[in-house]
């Protein structure tokens, strides 16, 4: 790399079409995302598909304590998708070693809800589905 270039963190956003995935959680971990705690997971997609490989985040606002409200996305995913697993907390391991049906949308907009150009417009983690099962027979 020269003095006359920038290397972009992360890469390019990736933009694929709306539709359900199968994918691996690949990271899944806490993170600090405008100035705020947030559960940050990174699924990718496998799979008899042309985006298999690519790699996507889904984003988890968590309280001020770190923790996610009862009443939250996630927690309420989780009880439909881990009804087998404690109810008082997330296993992020549960969520590492397993394959998950995710639903993929396209961000249209920034977060201010203004309209963002389509050479800007990127695919994340809506929600997830459902678990497909253990990675690898774990």
């Amino acid at each position: 790399m020269s003095d006359d270039e920038i290397v972009i963190d992360g890469g390019m956003p990736i933009l694929i079409p709306e539709d359900e995935y199968d994918a691996e959680c690949c990271f899944c971990g806490r993170v600090v995302r405008f100035y705020r705690p947030t559960l940050l997971m990174r699924f990718r997609i496998v799979g008899l598909t042309p985006h298999k490989g690519s790699v996507l985040e889904a984003w988890f606002p968590l309280g001020p304590s770190g923790k996610p409200g009862r009443g939250s996305k996630l927690v309420r995913m989780y009880r439909l998708i881990a009804s087998d697993q404690r109810s008082d907390r997330i296993s992020l391991k549960f969520f590492r070693e397993s394959l998950w049906r995710i639903a993929v949308r396209t961000v249209q907009k920034d977060r201010e809800q203004k309209p963002l150009p389509p050479t800007l417009w990127h695919s994340v983690v809506d929600s997830i589905l459902g678990r497909i099962g253990p990675i690898g027979g774990r």
